[in-house]
């Protein structure tokens, strides 16, 4: 590929937030941003002070393979990102929080829609055998990578349409 990198990544439905604060080594608060009818997103990531922005496409293979995307991402400014954010789409805010665990770097986003509260742990990898050969250390409910109703845009649709019932109450 020219531009931009493959994604290998396995995530999986955590049964509740079962780690120890000693394992946390980084939080991060993030909202996205689902542009409708595309392929792409806007992120705010808010960590230690600092804010970065983003726009990031994210592609299926064709055919598909279960855990690797097509992920090209930009860096933008306050000012780039405020001119894309007018564009209509569904958000999500959440809460990232980095283990590490043993050599492994685990991502875990606490996001509640509509008073639930899901755990879901993304771990990210340099191949596609380190992937498939991984065996996540931390006690999960279910495996969920590829499953549509846990991907991010998913989930943005039902945390948005749950923030704007409530907003109009």
């Amino acid at each position: 590929m020219k531009y931009g990198k493959y994604e290998y990544e396995r995530t999986y439905l955590l049964k509740n937030n079962i780690f120890r604060n000693k394992e946390i080594t980084n939080t991060k608060k993030i909202k996205d941003k689902y542009i409708n009818d595309t392929r792409l997103r806007l992120r705010v990531v808010e960590q230690n002070d600092e804010t970065t922005y983003k726009l990031t496409q994210k592609q299926k293979l064709n055919p598909p393979k279960r855990g690797i995307l097509k992920i090209n991402t930009i860096y933008l400014t306050k000012a780039e990102f405020d001119k894309l954010n007018v564009l209509e789409g569904c958000e999500i805010e959440k809460e990232r929080q980095i283990l590490q665990i043993g050599g492994i770097r685990i991502g875990v986003d606490r996001i509640t829609i509509n008073e639930k509260t899901l755990f879901i742990a993304e771990v990210e990898f340099e191949t596609e055998t380190e992937m498939n050969n991984f065996s996540m250390p931390l006690n999960y409910q279910q495996e969920v990578t590829g499953i549509q109703k846990y991907n991010g845009y998913e989930l943005a649709k039902a945390y948005s349409k749950y923030k704007n019932i409530n907003e109009k109450i």
